[in-house]
């Protein structure tokens, strides 16, 4: 629980790209230890003196946009822990979506999604809007998890409150590969 308030807080702390053209060459690879992804060009990773370490997962990813909008600068956070359950990429969401209920001060679930992938992989996905507590804004989440045999991914995207096209970020979810 406490890692999820941590999650919550550090993408509310930094930042916004709107500028997709809906082509791939917006997205360039971004290679971690076990897994890699896609972001937009355009963002840039946040240095660790610049975040605080949750306390219970694992923060192996932050990037940001490198233009502020309307005050905030969007961004993902991609959070790693061990799966010791094995849980699906479902089920750690299902869990997530109850621990974000009870640890947020605002929290009101805006859309679910499913992606399906091949091989009948299937991802749940989450919008949000909240707030971690009473000095920090209120922001819509874009959310999803991923199992990754030993491993489990939260892969957290920050925006604006202003924006309601969150289509327009999956395909950030659709590049995550694990290693």
């Amino acid at each position: 629980l406490p890692s999820f308030i941590a999650l919550i807080f550090l993408s509310s702390c930094f930042s916004s790209w709107e500028s997709l053209q809906g082509e791939s060459v917006w997205l360039v690879p971004v290679e971690q230890e076990g897994f890699s992804m896609s972001l937009p060009i355009n963002w840039q990773e946040v240095s660790e003196f610049e975040l605080v370490t949750p306390s219970q997962w694992e923060l192996v990813l932050a990037y940001r946009a490198s233009e502020e909008r309307n005050g905030y600068f969007n961004n993902i956070v991609v959070l790693k822990n061990q799966n010791r359950l094995r849980e699906t990429s479902t089920s750690l969401m299902q869990n997530n979506i109850n621990a974000l209920k009870l640890s947020m001060q605002n929290f009101q679930v805006i859309a679910e999604d499913t992606l399906s992938f091949p091989g009948n992989t299937q991802w749940e996905v989450i919008v949000f809007e909240g707030q971690y507590g009473p000095q920090t804004p209120m922001l819509h989440y874009i959310q999803t998890a991923r199992s990754c045999d030993e491993d489990s991914y939260f892969l957290t995207i920050s925006v604006g409150s202003e924006l309601w096209d969150y289509t327009r970020y999956y395909p950030l979810f659709e590049s995550f590969r694990c290693n």
